[in-house]
């Protein structure tokens, strides 16, 4: 099996390639609208009412998105989007490989401390992209294993840079193991940011066990 930093990256730049600012406003828009539809109102005439109003607004708000998008950008603005692309793109990267190479530099000097690390916190990030509720998308290959040295402190922090990722819960129609994300729950909160917090304590566990046994 892969290491999990030496699938990381390639699979950061997937979701860096799938789409930074692929997506526009009316596309996202248009899925909302669609989710929208699908809401079964039980024959209540209040609750069709308010679906009604919500698909009105909807497309009004997508009518005048369109009408921006419409408008040619220049060519400078064009560069500078592109440019922010090539960046962001880039910043995925580094990332990527300065996790792999602290790890690495960890595994050699310090086993004790990246095992209980690595042995509480990789599962917390894999099963997270395993129970993901959206498959097709990029905040899902965007969750990423930062490692970071400071001095004497290193850090383990499982992040994603999508700019919705805290909105993403997991619906009726989502396929993400329902053992760990429940219907209306958000998979930030609880696959990632609830099982990191409650991992800290027994990380310094794990270390104080690793040195003492001599692992």
């Amino acid at each position: 099996m892969p290491d999990f930093f030496q699938t990381q990256q390639a699979r950061a730049q997937r979701a860096f390639e799938r789409g930074w600012e692929k997506g526009n406003a009316t596309d996202r828009i248009t899925r909302r609208l669609r989710s929208v539809q699908q809401i079964d109102t039980g024959g209540s005439a209040a609750a069709q009412a308010s679906k009604a109003a919500a698909m009105a607004s909807l497309v009004k708000a997508r009518a005048a998105y369109a009408k921006l998008e419409d408008v040619e950008p220049s060519a400078a603005a064009i560069s500078a989007a592109k440019a922010r692309r090539v960046a962001r793109g880039q910043v995925v990267a580094a990332k990527a490989d300065l996790s792999a190479a602290v790890i690495e530099l960890m595994r050699e000097t310090a086993k004790p401390i990246s095992d209980a690390m690595e042995s509480l916190t990789m599962p917390i990030a894999e099963r997270a992209i395993e129970s993901w509720p959206v498959q097709s998308g990029r905040s899902r290959d965007a969750i990423m294993l930062n490692v970071s040295m400071q001095g004497t402190e290193l850090s383990f922090e499982i992040a994603n840079d999508a700019p919705y990722i805290f909105y993403i819960m997991q619906g009726y129609f989502n396929s993400a193991d329902k053992k760990r994300l429940k219907r209306g729950q958000y998979a930030w909160v609880t696959l990632i940011r609830g099982p990191m917090r409650k991992a800290t304590d027994k990380i310094a566990r794990r270390i104080e066990r690793n040195f003492r046994t001599g692992r």
